[in-house]
């Protein structure tokens, strides 16, 4: 039996220490605890998990929260970017 919760893929840019920042797809979950949408970036980044899955060029991992210097979203729909 195959077991999976469908995610919701996000493309951002990540900095971690000892290296330049790169695009990395977080895996946000359909459904948040706060509110009736998916989870929000935010709620993604300051929830209890110390551990987040992403991926980077297609490479799988997982991330200490305490190791992430800065995320940003590459643009918004009006091409402004959002940090």
């Amino acid at each position: 039996m195959d077991v999976r919760v469908p995610m919701m893929e996000q493309t951002v840019d990540l900095a971690l220490p000892g290296s330049e920042p790169e695009e990395h797809v977080i895996f946000l979950a359909p459904a948040s605890d706060r509110h009736a949408l998916s989870e929000t970036l935010e709620e993604y980044l300051q929830g209890d998990r110390q551990f987040l899955p992403m991926s980077s060029a297609g490479i799988p991992k997982i991330v200490n929260k305490e190791h992430i210097l800065w995320v940003r979203v590459p643009s918004d729909p009006r091409g402004e970017p959002e940090e």
